[in-house]
């Protein structure tokens, strides 16, 4: 009995619950004795050598442990399976090429000509040329009065580049005289900010506008091309423009280089908040940056 309670969980179990009570049967101890002599020692005790029947707890947790046996096999290939899913899933996604051009047909109501456009330089964009010929910099600003996450945005460049005491000497003026078309020379400037407008009318477009903002003329195709060039537009605007899918939704700031036409950065909204006054300098190390490595690898 004292090995009983020393070494066999179940007696230890019993006696915790007080659920049996285990005696010392002389004939339990002989039968303990016999198992000894024939080297049995080592293995397990049973009911009859302690003496005490297995509860009712203990068969209720006998018989779960019988159900989870015949699940476990299905349970184990379940996980595997499982497991080779996301194996396969994962090698996918990192082979893949994700382009975010449409390899589909364009819509039927944008034409062949208009499709041909989009792809032209911006210098050919007659409501570009002027401030591409006078400023080192511009930054394409693509945005909605009616859009709600435009306006946090459009309060930005209006404090940093808009104001007396933020950075609107570096920015050229708009030439009113030719409704911000031509090549008329102005003082050259580092920054032109260029509104490309998903206004629903022009007076709308006009009131939201800042005052040395370049507007593209509301009513003129070229503001149209350049959201299909840069895939950049409203989501009620996709459809008419033939864009699917975007690159960019609204707001968004583009920032290209005027003499190589190049993109600088398609992030210009995160970087407002990120350099706050100091963004015009970090977009003019940027060019200077893309022209050194374009110079390296010529």
């Amino acid at each position: 009995p004292l090995l009983c309670r020393l070494y066999h969980p179940t007696v230890r179990s019993c006696q915790a619950h007080q659920s049996i009570r285990v005696e010392p049967v002389q004939s339990n101890l002989l039968t303990m004795q016999r198992r000894s002599k024939q080297n049995t020692s080592d293995l397990p005790l049973i009911t009859a050598d302690i003496g005490c029947k297995p509860t009712g707890r203990s068969k209720t947790w006998q018989r779960a442990t019988k159900r989870h046996q015949k699940k476990n096999p299905s349970s184990a290939l379940f996980t595997c399976g499982l497991f080779l899913l996301f194996i396969v899933a994962g090698a996918f996604l990192l082979t893949r090429d994700f382009n975010y051009v449409s390899h589909h047909p364009v819509n039927s109501n944008v034409d062949a000509t208009k499709r041909a456009t989009s792809q032209k330089a911006l210098s050919q964009y007659k409501s570009l040329q002027y401030a591409l010929a006078n400023a080192d910099i511009v930054a394409l600003y693509f945005a909605a009065s009616w859009c709600s996450m435009s306006t946090p945005v459009t309060e930005s460049i209006e404090k940093i580049f808009s104001t007396k005491d933020g950075l609107e000497k570096r920015v050229l003026k708009p030439n009113l005289a030719l409704g911000d078309i031509g090549l008329e020379e102005a003082e050259h400037k580092d920054l032109a900010i260029v509104y490309v407008s998903s206004d629903r009318s022009e007076k709308s477009m006009l009131e939201y506008s800042r005052w040395n903002w370049i507007n593209i003329p509301f009513s003129s195709e070229e503001k149209s091309d350049i959201k299909r060039q840069y895939r950049t537009c409203a989501k009620v605007e996709m459809e008419d423009l033939g864009i699917e899918p975007r690159r960019y939704h609204i707001p968004t700031l583009i920032i290209i280089d005027s003499a190589t036409q190049g993109i600088l950065s398609t992030n210009g909204v995160d970087e407002l908040d990120e350099y706050g006054d100091d963004v015009l300098d970090h977009w003019i190390q940027l060019q200077q940056l893309a022209r050194s490595l374009e110079d390296k690898y010529e």
